[in-house]
């Protein structure tokens, strides 16, 4: 997949392996933006 994606944009698959790794730190980085697990029973409840 790196390798269509690198020829797709004429970059090459080290550089596609480091923006995926960026983007996907940047979207782990989000995480406790916007999923809230519960900690307890009575946040178990709502």
């Amino acid at each position: 997949m790196q390798l269509a994606i690198a020829d797709l944009f004429d970059v090459s698959q080290p550089t596609v392996c480091r923006v995926v790794h960026r983007v996907s730190e940047a979207i782990a980085s989000l995480l406790p933006d916007f999923i809230h697990l519960p900690v307890n029973r009575e946040e178990c409840k709502t």
